[in-house]
């Protein structure tokens, strides 16, 4: 996979020695499965009841770890013995295909079967509960990998739809579904991916949309501008025959359009999930394409409710099935953290580390006195303001920009005694304006500062590649990080931008 190297151990004695080791660095516990490309070698790595399988460059386990804790797993066994009956896979609950449905057992005793469709519907009319009405399972079959990976695919439409199921026996059952557009584009149109999940009694339903909880288990219509940028229902629980299930959703970001010159949104930032209850049956709606009317009507971030998928385009998604007999409080939050939140791997020797969540985060604040210098708030006061904007420049004030050492100075240690670590200079390009040396001085003043201080500068990417080259290799020690885009959500993207 891209972004992960793989490594082949040459010497016995290494794979010996080959540890995974996983962290939680969140507050709260968490139980779980966990799945993560790794360089390891093949084999079972166990420590007392936690194993796991690493499999072509894939660790997969169901791991217990306490609130700021770790786990280190050695390798015990070889890639020969292993197979999908090996603790990591078994416990109480198990998954088997019919006729294209998956049936989960519990101890042998059947508690819920999962259907997945997907639903097109021509046109610019269709919501949610056409989604339901419109719902026809895709039927295909689904056959077991050696590695215990459940595999399913279907074309509907002009799309291929491509399924996979992980079931873990402790009670998780991970899914991932590709969807392909494979025809030309045939206009607007509803579009979403649907699951069916039948579980007998359902009671004591919640869900967490956008952040809030609230009782029942159907998401509501009311969208709040906020949830412009989220993606509806982050999980539903509820309880069934002495059970408690929980739905996590992952992020999706859905396909871009072309609208005049640029790149943007389509019907949303993010694939909305919806959810609708309806007597034993939840339905889980991801919806690619469809309405969201507010917010088309925006100036600054419009979208296209209905917006049709460019054929060669392909959507990710990903959820969750989590099974409990007795959950933690911080069962959803923690299986909301950890399946869609931030993950990473790193290698130390021959240990490598998968980390939930982040040991700690740094903190930062954009300062730009190259524009602010000039009051931009107050356009008549400032004797030769170039704009009446936000980043104007003045070229009067900039021929005495020393005069204002001493405030540039304090605000720099003020930003360091709150405690910040990172300071973002945000469009650098507007120095262009001034004669390079006169626009390196300035730098140079800037992050000599920032250098006495201890604090590290963040830059954006905006203007040719000679002034970008020039700022990063004169100011290497202290610029650490580079911002390659700015709110690309309002403008979009423009077809030279991807080559910058």
């Amino acid at each position: 996979m891209a972004g992960f190297s793989f490594v082949a151990f040459g010497m016995a004695g290494a794979q010996s020695d080959a540890a995974l080791v996983i962290r939680n660095n969140h507050e709260i516990p968490y139980a779980g499965a966990i799945e993560m490309p790794v360089s390891l070698p093949d084999g079972e790595y166990r420590n007392g009841n936690t194993t796991a399988r690493v499999d072509h460059g894939f660790a997969r386990m169901f791991a217990s770890l306490k609130p700021a804790s770790s786990v280190r797993l050695t390798r015990v066994g070889n890639p020969a013995n292993n197979n999908s009956t090996i603790e990591t896979f078994s416990g109480p609950f198990g998954v088997s295909s019919e006729a294209g449905r998956l049936r989960i057992k519990h101890r042998s005793n059947a508690i819920a079967s999962i259907d997945v469709g997907l639903v097109v519907v021509p046109g610019t009319t269709a919501t949610a509960d056409n989604a339901i009405s419109s719902f026809d399972p895709l039927g295909s079959i689904w056959t077991t990998a050696g590695d215990g990976t459940l595999r399913s695919s279907a074309r509907v439409s002009g799309y291929d739809v491509t399924l996979t199921a992980m079931p873990y026996g402790r009670g998780s059952f991970d899914m991932t579904a590709k969807v392909a557009r494979t025809s030309a584009q045939a206009g607007s149109a509803y579009l979403a991916i649907v699951r069916r999940v039948i579980t007998p009694s359902i009671n004591a339903s919640r869900l967490r949309f956008n952040g809030r909880e609230m009782k029942g288990g159907d998401s509501p219509p009311t969208w709040d501008r906020d949830f412009w940028y989220t993606r509806g229902v982050d999980w539903i629980s509820w309880r069934s025959k002495g059970l408690s299930f929980i739905a996590v959703n992952g992020f999706s970001p859905v396909p871009t359009i072309k609208r005049d010159t640029a790149w943007v949104e389509g019907s949303h930032f993010y694939v909305w999930e919806k959810t609708r209850q309806r007597s034993d049956t939840t339905w889980l709606i991801s919806e690619i394409a469809g309405p969201n009317p507010d917010q088309a009507k925006s100036r600054y971030m419009p979208v296209t409710p209905y917006a049709a998928v460019r054929e060669g385009d392909t959507v990710s998604l990903k959820w969750r099935l989590d099974i409990s007999q007795s959950p933690a409080t911080t069962w959803p939050e923690s299986q909301l953290r950890v399946f869609a939140g931030y993950r990473t791997v790193s290698k130390t020797g021959n240990d490598v580390t998968v980390s939930l969540g982040v040991p700690g985060v740094s903190f930062g604040t954009s300062y730009f006195p190259y524009s602010t210098l000039a009051e931009n708030f107050d356009y008549y006061r400032t004797p030769g303001l170039n704009s009446e904007a936000f980043w104007p420049t003045s070229p009067v004030m900039w021929k005495n920009w020393r005069a204002y050492e001493p405030r540039m100075r304090t605000d720099m240690h003020i930003i360091r005694s709150m405690g910040f670590e990172n300071l973002r200079l945000h469009h650098l390009e507007l120095l262009r304006t001034l004669p390079p040396a006169d626009a390196f001085a300035f730098l140079d003043f800037i992050m000599g500062n920032a250098r006495h201080l201890g604090l590290h500068v963040l830059v954006d990417s905006e203007g040719p590649a000679d002034w970008i080259t020039g700022v990063l290799s004169r100011y290497s020690d202290v610029v650490t990080r580079v911002e390659l885009e700015n709110e690309v959500l309002i403008g979009g993207i423009m077809p030279k931008d991807p080559a910058r």
